[in-house]
């Protein structure tokens, strides 16, 4: 018989392919992997997601890295955890065009505490480039936390 988390982890993985919130859905960030404390996200930047420069806006780097860090602390939430972010760090290392093709973010937690979890992200290209990385902090409350 399968145990709570193997249970919890075969519905997060129902998402897999999916947009987890209305934001997600807007931007075309879908969820293509998730393991206990790993996700992946990819969007395919197109000139909706567009700057006046002719790029594509930083905004949607930090989106799919908040979205990304996010559902990797939830693979390690137990029943009654809820999560939020509490410090976004982005760092943009090469430019994004809109006609580039998909980009993935794969973000892995690196400490999950009782109360806080640390989480770090990088943003790659299909040709394996480094495009954005950066870090989350999320707190993590229990079901008994007002």
């Amino acid at each position: 018989m399968p145990d709570e988390t193997t249970e919890r982890l075969e519905r997060l993985q129902a998402m897999i392919g999916q947009s987890p919130s209305g934001m997600t859905k807007l931007l075309g960030i879908t969820v293509v992997a998730l393991e206990p404390g790993r996700a992946v996200v990819r969007c395919t930047p197109g000139e909706q997601h567009g700057n006046t420069r002719g790029t594509t806006h930083g905004g949607l780097a930090a989106a799919m890295i908040d979205t990304a860090t996010g559902a990797a602390v939830i693979t390690t939430l137990e029943d009654g955890e809820s999560t939020a972010t509490v410090d976004l760090n982005v760092k943009y290392v090469r430019r994004v065009r809109p006609d580039g093709g998909p980009i993935d973010c794969e973000a892995t937690v690196v400490h999950r505490g009782r109360r806080m979890a640390t989480i770090d992200a990088k943003i790659t290209d299909g040709d394996g480039r480094l495009l954005s990385h950066g870090s989350a902090t999320m707190i993590v409350r229990s079901k008994d936390a007002s």
